[in-house]
């Protein structure tokens, strides 16, 4: 992976459903326009939310640029404990689609999310997020990325 060449999300698990088609269709011509500056890998948590919202991105627009990879970078194995199980099963056939499955922590711990979190911009240029709050761990994410120098789209100031 080229760190220039690589881009990562970060956002809310909650998109209102009133944004939700809006939002995927503004990140898809969001992220065609990264591909068309060179960029190839794209690497989401796996969240329920934004970062499934990232990944489903992805996967819809390697039919159209199958150059491009998605990776994800995992917080621990037992990510879904707390999960249902629609959610569950969304979340394998992202596993199932991915080019590369990283995990930062074999166990979760307190710390897990933010060690993920900071992996994923350590190993990026630019941040797509969708980040409407001041606090938690988006905004966390954001604020470390800016802190790094990375470029940050946030794709949230259009609704």
């Amino acid at each position: 992976m080229n760190r220039e060449q690589t881009l990562f999300f970060t956002g809310h698990r909650d998109i209102y459903r009133t944004e939700g088609s809006d939002a995927f269709e503004l990140l898809c011509a969001t992220v065609r326009s990264f591909i068309e500056k060179g960029y190839k890998f794209f690497i989401t948590g796996g969240a329920l939310g934004f970062d499934t919202m990232a990944a489903e991105a992805i996967i819809k627009l390697r039919a159209e640029f199958p150059q491009i990879k998605l990776i994800l970078m995992l917080p621990c194995k037992s990510q879904t404990a707390a999960w249902g199980a629609w959610q569950i099963r969304k979340y394998n056939e992202t596993l199932r689609a991915a080019d590369e499955v990283i995990y930062t922590s074999e166990e979760y711990s307190r710390e897990c999310m933010f060690i993920r979190d900071r992996a994923m911009a350590d190993a990026s240029s630019v941040c797509i997020a969708y980040c409407k709050k001041q606090k938690g761990g988006t905004a966390y994410t954001v604020s470390y990325a800016l802190k790094k120098g990375i470029s940050v789209t946030n794709l949230a100031t259009a609704f």
